[in-house]
C-alpha cells in the first residue's frame, strides 16, 4: 500500500496532534555492567503502544562496555554516562533531574532487568490522568521466567514490625489484582511530577 503525500502528511500531522495532548512521559533505566538486560529492556519499552514518551539511559560507569554497546544499538535514546557508579538511588535521580528540566509531566523508574508490557506505560498514564491525586503509580510485575506468577504489586507495610507483608508475591496472576489499590511499598513506579514539585 502506497500512501501519496498528502495522505502521509495527514496521517503524520494527526499523529503529532495526539502526541501532544498526551502527557509526556520520561522511562528512567539504570545499567551498570548489565548491556545485554539493558537491551531486552529499552526494546520491549519501544514497543510501547504509548505514544509520548522518551527513553532515557544512564550507565553508571560500567567497566563492560555497556556504554558503547547501548549508544550503538540506540542511537536515538538519550544515554548520560556517569563519570562513576552514583549507586541505584543517586543514578536514578541524575535520570529524574534531566527528565525534569526536559518538563516532564510522569517519570518511570524501570529497572533494567525488566521487560515491560507495551501497554504498561499507557495504563500507568491513564490510571494517573484519571485520579489526580495520585502521586506514585506501581505496575503488577510477574516473574520474567515464569509470566503467570506475580512477582510484586505493591504491598502493606506492617509497621508494628516494620517489615512489608508477603502479598500476592508468588500467587498465580489469576486477574485478582484490581487496579486503584493503595500500598505502602512498590515495585516499579511511575511518578506524576506535578505532584511532587
Amino acid at each position: 500500500l502506497l500512501l501519496s503525500e498528502p495522505r502521509l502528511s495527514a496521517l503524520l500531522c494527526e499523529k503529532n496532534q495526539r502526541l501532544e495532548m498526551q502527557p509526556s512521559a520520561f522511562v528512567i533505566i539504570l545499567n551498570f555492567n548489565g548491556a545485554e538486560n539493558t537491551l531486552e529492556c529499552v526494546e520491549s519499552v519501544r514497543c510501547s503502544d504509548y505514544c509520548n514518551f522518551r527513553i532515557v539511559i544512564l550507565d553508571n560507569a560500567s567497566s563492560d562496555k555497556s556504554e558503547a554497546i547501548l549508544r550503538s544499538r540506540f542511537p536515538d535514546v538519550h544515554l548520560i554516562a556517569n563519570d562513576q557508579n552514583y549507586g541505584y538511588a543517586e543514578g536514578n535521580n541524575i535520570g529524574i533531574r534531566y527528565a525534569l528540566s526536559q518538563g516532564a509531566d510522569y517519570v518511570f523508574i524501570l529497572n533494567n532487568d525488566t521487560v515491560a508490557d507495551q501497554s504498561a506505560l499507557r495504563f500507568l498514564i491513564e490510571a494517573g490522568e484519571k485520579d489526580p491525586n495520585a502521586t506514585i503509580l506501581a505496575p503488577k510485575v510477574c516473574r520474567y521466567d515464569e509470566r503467570a506468577i506475580i512477582d510484586s504489586c505493591g504491598t502493606r507495610m506492617n509497621w508494628f514490625h516494620l517489615r512489608p507483608e508477603i502479598g500476592e508475591c508468588g500467587k498465580k496472576d489469576e486477574g485478582q489484582i484490581k487496579s486503584g489499590q493503595q500500598k505502602d511499598v512498590f515495585p516499579l513506579i511511575l511518578f506524576r511530577i506535578t505532584q511532587i514539585c
